[in-house]
């Protein structure tokens, strides 16, 4: 998952940089293997190896009615979704504000906040409920410009610094590493 499979001539290159802003790596590569037993008691574990034997992991939501994902959702969700502490800490400022234009003139709610993942698109069959945030009114809906409707962040920053939201999914009935079926979507 982190190692850079196209380097021409053979043989990968680690792509994990630390420091950030060096070209020192501390791991050549490196990639998830979630397992667990099933009713059955038997091992289920999707992992990636050096893609040898394909690729278990996709970005984004399946859809709850037969597992599917497209492209265009796999493209859409093929990233981190950061949050931070003080970024929710400014917007609560701003939003409990009882004059923003004076404390907070140049003010505008951040990329991160206003595109938050927090609901699936139930056209194509994806929960309503993806990433997790705090539901301040109670009508279930995620929309931190609505006053009516207003929400913020999961309680997350009352603890955490930096929030990085990677969604992932097992898109196929067979787990290619490890030849495992599934009956079901795999919920991670």
């Amino acid at each position: 998952m982190w190692w850079n499979l196209d380097t021409g001539g053979g043989g990968g290159k680690g792509l994990y940089f630390v420091p950030g802003n060096t070209q020192k790596t501390s791991m050549f590569s490196a990639a998830l293997w979630i397992g667990g037993l099933d009713v059955n008691g038997q091992l289920k574990l999707a992992a990636q190896r050096y893609r040898q034997v394909g690729i278990d992991y996709w970005p984004g939501p399946l859809s709850l009615v037969d597992a599917s994902i497209d492209e265009e959702t796999c493209s859409e969700y093929d990233r981190m979704f950061r949050m931070t502490r003080p970024m929710i800490d400014d917007y609560l400022a701003w939003w409990y504000s009882s004059n923003r234009a004076e404390e907070f003139p140049n003010y505008s709610i951040p990329d991160e906040i206003l595109n938050w993942p927090a609901h699936g698109d139930v056209a194509k069959g994806q929960s309503y409920y993806l990433a997790p945030f705090y539901d301040n009114d109670g009508d279930g809906n995620y929309d931190p410009t609505q006053a009516t409707t207003h929400t913020t962040i999961s309680k997350m920053h009352y603890a955490e610094h930096k929030y990085l939201l990677w969604m992932l999914n097992i898109t196929t009935l067979t787990i290619r590493t490890t030849g495992n079926t599934v009956s079901s979507p795999t919920k991670l």
